[in-house]
């Protein structure tokens, strides 16, 4: 009989020797020598599952090229307890002139808690450190093209940062760190695009916040011009667009940019309630798998989703948000929750062509756990509590080394936070 075997490390960032690394190469021999598995990862993965038979092995991880030619930083080590053939994922540049090297580490050991309490240590430290590091790249890279400014802040960093701001009490230096994303995104995306962006690209929460803190006038008229402009934001949506649960995030933000407008002055739209009608029509698709076809299925999606209509229930008190919600919580620990990375797979449909892969995407662990933490806030049923624990336990592995990666992280999981803590 088979049973699972998870390889774990840990990542510390140095100069390599080969200019050509652009993944981690995991694999697993017999006492011998003899080759039993080998495993292709992207950059940020800290861990790779496999069913093995009982016996003797060694795992080793290192850094390598695409194609396995060049392995450098090899770490070894044996153990005691599928023959597949690597599948090279696509290049991944490494940051700047270093690259994430694998090291042995021992195992995370929470702290011994109080019934009920969190465990937040880590979230806390690594908000403040890779917060830091993330904002000076801000401001000492001006020069960064408009797509690498893009890709770095999505997510909405300075919504992240100004967050930050108010979890620590302290204004400096994230309120700085805030302004300089928000002009990144704000002054070289949005108003170059007259707010015709992407539905994907939609973020309000940073400018309205920059508004209130602020007062830049500007912010609040982007903000708003967003609201009314990105796609999928327009009044004159075309319909069959949105029947599709494909286009659930960029409804999802839309909704969120229609409640941000209202909270700067503008009238509520009827197209905000139809939005939310339109999101509950999504649950029912994802959960019937014999008419997923080659869809992407994502867990953090759905999360988004459920942002979406808690910031809604939060003024309207809809009596549908809740038990949508519960459903969608079961059904996606069900389906999705992969107990030995602590985290939600990525995607969930096998033959997506998007791709599927086994273990769980730790860097999208704390999309989905403010879900759970409302959950709880709710209902006080310490399921919600205990698994937005464990996701946030699998958080401590995410690679965070990417702006995108850090702002998903910290993106609403101060909600979630706060949620989880409200009991």
């Amino acid at each position: 009989m088979n049973h699972t075997h998870t390889v774990q490390w840990l990542t510390e960032m140095r100069a390599p020797e080969s200019p050509d690394l652009t993944c981690l190469l995991v694999s697993i021999n017999t006492i011998a020598g003899a080759y039993v598995a080998m495993r292709f990862v992207p950059l940020g993965t800290t861990s790779v599952s496999w069913q093995l038979a009982p016996g003797n092995y060694i795992e080793y991880v290192c850094g390598s090229n695409a194609d396995g030619s060049i392995r450098e930083g090899q770490i070894e080590r044996p153990f005691t307890v599928s023959d597949t053939a690597p599948v090279p994922p696509d290049p991944v540049p490494p940051d700047g002139d270093l690259f994430p090297f694998p090291v042995w580490g021992d195992p995370y050991v929470p702290p011994v808690l109080a019934p009920g309490e969190v465990d937040k240590e880590w979230w806390e430290i690594t908000m403040v450190e890779s917060g830091r590091k993330h904002g000076e790249y801000l401001l000492t890279h001006p020069d960064d093209t408009p797509d690498q400014k893009i890709g770095f802040v999505y997510y909405d960093m300075c919504r992240v940062m100004y967050q930050i701001a108010d979890y620590t009490g302290e204004p400096e230096p994230w309120n700085t760190y805030a302004r300089e994303a928000m002009r990144w995104f704000r002054d070289v995306y949005v108003i170059p695009n007259n707010a015709g962006v992407p539905g994907y690209e939609n973020f309000t929460h940073g400018l309205r916040m920059d508004y209130e803190r602020t007062g830049d006038a500007l912010s609040k008229e982007w903000a708003i011009k967003l609201s009314t402009t990105a796609a999928f934001a327009a009044d004159w949506t075309d319909r069959t667009y949105i029947v599709s649960h494909a286009t659930s995030r960029e409804i999802a933000y839309a909704i969120m940019g229609f409640i941000n407008a209202e909270a700067l002055g503008e009238a509520k739209r009827p197209i905000r309630a139809e939005w939310v009608d339109v999101s509950h029509s999504y649950f029912a698709q994802w959960y019937d798998k014999a008419n997923w076809g080659v869809d992407q299925i994502s867990p953090f999606m759905m999360a988004i989703t459920g942002q979406a209509l808690i910031m809604d229930w939060q003024e309207t008190q809809d009596a549908r948000c809740l038990p949508a919600l519960l459903e969608l919580g079961e059904w996606m620990w069900v389906e999705g929750y992969h107990e030995p990375t602590h985290a939600m797979r990525y995607q969930l449909n096998p033959v997506s062509t998007e791709g599927y892969v086994e273990e769980g995407a730790v860097d999208l662990n704390l999309i989905i756990a403010p879900v759970y933490g409302w959950l709880w806030a709710q209902t006080g049923e310490t399921k919600h509590r205990d698994r937005f624990d464990a996701l946030l336990y699998g958080s401590r592995t995410a690679w965070l080394e990417g702006g995108k990666q850090f702002d998903q992280n910290y993106w609403w999981s101060f909600d979630g936070m706060r949620w989880r803590e409200a009991r």
